[in-house]
């Protein structure tokens, strides 16, 4: 029954983000950024576009649920990709060094739902 809701959710997300570039209109959103972090535990990013998630977690997010990491559009691994690095490109540049990006925040957010 999770795995369905969780499902019907991705394919909202897919049928609201087809042919745009953000959820809700031109300008990013809270929206933009939840969605690219609500997928990060089925369709975890490579360590080359997000070096800040922790070995365990990574590894835990890439074998948890295959069957629902194959669910996961192309459109939503795209949209996921583009919002972190537009997010964290600006803190990049302003702190000249690697600041947080989504992914780093989806990792924290995994990290502490593990622990628990």
């Amino acid at each position: 029954m999770r795995r369905a809701r969780v499902r019907s959710i991705v394919d909202r997300f897919a049928r609201l983000l087809e042919g745009r570039t953000y959820a809700l209109g031109g300008a990013l959103t809270a929206l933009d950024i939840y969605i690219a972090t609500a997928i990060a535990p089925f369709a975890p990013m490579s360590e080359e576009l997000c070096p800040d998630t922790h070995p365990i977690v990574r590894h835990a997010f890439a074998t948890a649920s295959p069957d629902l990491s194959s669910a996961i559009p192309p459109v939503l691994i795209a949209h996921r990709d583009r919002i972190c690095w537009a997010t964290s490109m600006p803190l990049r540049r302003r702190e000249r060094s690697r600041a947080p990006s989504c992914c780093a925040i989806s990792s924290a957010l995994a990290r502490e739902f593990l622990e628990r």
